[in-house]
């Protein structure tokens, strides 16, 4: 991607977030840091944080997501976990694990976050949505029609309770983008 593109898509997605209709959600999405080395004219200050090591907090495999809540941050690895991290880098808590129960997931596909700043966690193989409060406890499942999350991609708000959905495109599936309702 030439240096003007990603310019005029970094410039876009600050347009569209600050857009955001005044819905109070602190959290903001932090995409394209993996291309940050390549145009440093284009980032004006960029700031590293070493994230703590420890035997509960390593990530497994390249970082997939990452979003900021408050003055955290939430990290989801390529291998379906996700992690919270203060803004030193000092690790918090992990969310849910793989498993079974209600409260697990068996395939975390993405996660967003909520006007109250609640992650919610979505499992494309049982089509069910986990939400947790920031410090990792559990709040409610629920479970959606079944194949409604089998595609998930990514997710964010686009209002108090419509959630817009991009999805993978395999088989029959063709839908590259959904809306979900989601109220309380």
């Amino acid at each position: 991607m030439d240096k003007l593109t990603f310019a005029f898509v970094s410039f876009l997605i600050c347009l569209l977030s600050s857009c955001s209709g005044g819905t109070g959600v602190s959290a903001s999405q932090i995409d394209g840091y993996d291309m940050m080395e390549s145009c440093p004219d284009v980032i004006k200050n960029l700031k590293v944080i070493p994230l703590e090591e420890t035997e509960s907090s390593l990530l497994t495999g390249p970082i997939k997501k990452v979003v900021r809540v408050d003055s955290n941050f939430l990290v989801q690895d390529s291998f379906m976990s996700l992690y919270c991290f203060d803004e030193n880098g000092k690790f918090l808590n992990r969310i849910s694990r793989e498993g079974r129960a209600n409260n697990e997931y068996i395939s975390l596909s993405t996660f967003c976050v909520d006007k109250e700043n609640n992650i919610l966690l979505f499992d494309s193989f049982t089509d069910k949505v986990l939400r947790y409060t920031i410090d990792g406890s559990f709040i409610d499942a629920v479970k959606m029609k079944k194949g409604t999350l089998t595609y998930t991609c990514d997710c964010f708000f686009l209002d108090e309770d419509r959630l817009f959905q991009t999805c993978f495109l395999m088989g029959e599936q063709n839908e590259i983008y959904s809306y979900l309702h989601f109220a309380d």
